[in-house]
């Protein structure tokens, strides 16, 4: 629920302000606390409405006039009753004047510092801030669902976004007052804890963190405004923290295509290195995970089993902290690249022996004796095929291989007419069995002579002198052989 009253700074209303909060704590139930509530794991701040009207109600009190109620107004839709839709004046304007001009539907404004615990604590929302350091604290910070169609009415009116790492994410004009929402809660913490104070000096330390879990959701009997000092001078800028190590978090989602737009289908299990230091860590059940590194920028690689691994290169400087969350997309299958090798335009007529090779892997085998063919298995994309061997002109083809399926490359084969073989016969008496010409005894017979091996008959013409032996030039066919009549002299 939002908070129930139109200007912060109206003291008149704070009598209001009490009866909500009281009726918040009675629907929550006194018994549950802040940390209960992230507890939950949920990315929602339910269940904290009597403490949050209690503290923004305190952050009224220590700067008054510093908030002023942007919505209801045109082209404004809060998407939950739960948003405060207030903002610091200049944020305001600059608010309802992009509106004006583009309709958005707003997902968050003006957050306590409860809110902020239990959304980065809860581990349910991938893009949180550390309890303090949000501006959301500060009344300038709005979440915008239609980001893409009001980001540049917004940025007209001088908000930034904050980018692809948050894209819904605007600061728009208006002064650091973090420091404030850190202060509220002190005082209401010290009002109602007088045993057990803290110091109200606006910085979030492991005290202030340690009450703020222990904090009653439904918020306390006793308002920080009940007997509020005088307003404080505008406080000095939060010195940058001195550590020299940040922190890298992110989440590693299954990404289906709208890249950082959609994290919500969380991967748990999931390995994030720091590539070249072997610094690593692991995401929990929620996908989220976290790295304590010097100051720098790292590059990431980030793996889990049934999806291709990512990288992404992120930077932390020193006592910050960077979003870096990485989609991860389904690991692809392999495909298969087949064929045959065969003469001219013939497909039947099958070149056996020649090489095939993959250009881009250098992968090769040889045409399968008797029908020609090759197989290759190969992740998806587009190769070139190349056949070569002695006696053919070298022929390629270019084929794209999907994943899971099988696709036919099949390669036309030209003789090198530019090639003759000359050989020399030698009758024998007894054949010897291996592949060539063998004649069955002397040049008296009138048999033929046979050819072993694979080899497609080819009729020519020569004669023997009387050593037996004839020379013949013919011109090579890969796949072809020889057949050679002998007669009898």
């Amino acid at each position: 629920m939002h908070i129930a009253y139109n200007m912060l700074h109206s003291r008149a209303l704070l009598p209001l302000l009490t009866v909500v909060a009281a009726l918040a704590t009675a629907s929550t139930g006194s018994a549950q606390t802040v940390r209960d509530v992230a507890n939950r794991g949920a990315c929602s701040t339910s269940g904290l409405e009597g403490i949050s009207v209690q503290l923004a109600e305190a952050q009224m009190c220590i700067r008054p006039g510093a908030f002023v109620r942007f919505a209801p107004a045109t082209g404004i839709s809060l998407s939950s009753s739960r948003i405060h839709p207030y903002a610091q004046a200049s944020a305001a304007n600059a608010i309802r004047a992009a509106a004006a001009r583009t309709p958005m539907t707003i997902n968050s404004a003006f957050r306590t510092l409860a809110d902020q615990y239990v959304l980065y604590h809860s581990g349910g929302c991938g893009l949180a801030a550390r309890p303090g350091r949000s501006n959301h604290q500060s009344g300038r910070a709005i979440d915008v669902s239609n980001y893409s169609a009001a980001r540049s009415a917004l940025q007209a009116q001088g908000c930034t976004w904050l980018g692809s790492s948050d894209p819904v994410h605007f600061d728009c004009p208006g002064s650091d007052q973090r420091a404030d929402s850190i202060r509220a809660f002190q005082r209401l913490w010290n009002v109602n804890n007088p045993g057990d104070t803290i110091a109200e000096d606006g910085l979030y330390g492991p005290a202030t963190e340690s009450r703020l879990g222990r904090t009653p959701a439904g918020g306390f009997s006793q308002g920080a405004c009940d007997a509020a000092p005088e307003p404080e001078p505008e406080p000095e800028p939060t010195p940058t923290p001195t550590d020299p190590t940040g922190r890298l978090r992110g989440v590693v989602f299954a990404d289906t295509g709208a890249g950082l737009a959609d994290t919500s289908a969380r991967l748990s299990g999931a390995s994030v290195v720091v590539t070249g230091t072997g610094t690593s860590a692991t995401t929990d059940g929620s996908g989220n995970w976290s790295l304590d590194l010097p100051a720098g920028t790292y590059a990431l690689a980030v793996s889990k089993s049934g999806y291709a691994t990512a990288t992404r290169s992120c930077t932390v400087s020193a006592g910050g902290e960077a979003w870096c969350s990485v989609g991860l997309g389904a690991e692809a299958t392999s495909g298969v690249l087949q064929g045959v090798l065969f003469a001219g335009s013939n497909v039947d007529k099958r070149v056996i022996g020649a090489n095939v090779q993959v250009v881009e892997t250098g992968a090769s085998l040889t045409s399968r004796e008797g029908d020609g063919f090759f197989r290759f298995d190969l992740a998806p994309g587009t190769y070139t095929l190349e056949a070569s061997g002695d006696g053919i002109l070298n022929a390629t083809r270019t084929c794209t291989v999907s994943s899971g399926s099988v696709t036919w490359c099949s390669i036309s084969i030209q003789k090198d007419p530019t090639i003759t073989v000359v050989s020399t016969i030698v009758f024998e008496e007894n054949d010897s069995g291996e592949h060539g010409i063998d004649v069955p005894d002397d040049a008296a017979s009138a048999e033929d002579a046979t050819v072993n091996g694979p080899y497609t008959p080819l009729q020519s013409g020569c004669s023997a002198s009387g050593t037996g032996r004839a020379p013949f030039t013919l011109p090579l066919l890969v796949g072809l052989g020889l057949v050679l009549r002998r007669r009898r002299r």
